[in-house]
């Protein structure tokens, strides 16, 4: 295997990572706190809780994934477990 020099990246090839993870991690955080306030925290952890099922379902949509048993069943058990949880 062939060494990656640090000389080959430009600075905007290193910085855009950290601004990517700034962004996300703020603009996520944000949605959270005015989601708790609009919908109250029932509404908002179950949405919170539930997010990777709605990225495989949506990468199915968009992305053409093929969802396997294994996923499905991963999504039917979370479901399950956080409408226990939350009732």
């Amino acid at each position: 295997m062939r060494e990656v020099s640090s000389k080959r990246f430009g600075f905007l090839s290193l910085l855009a990572p950290v601004l990517n993870g700034s962004v996300g991690l703020g603009l996520g955080s944000l949605l959270m706190l005015i989601a708790l306030e609009r919908t109250g925290l029932a509404i908002a952890f179950v949405l919170s809780s539930t997010q990777l099922l709605w990225i495989a379902m949506l990468a199915a949509i968009f992305l053409r994934e093929r969802l396997t048993r294994k996923t499905m069943f991963g999504i039917v058990t979370t479901a399950v477990g956080v409408a226990l949880v939350v009732l």
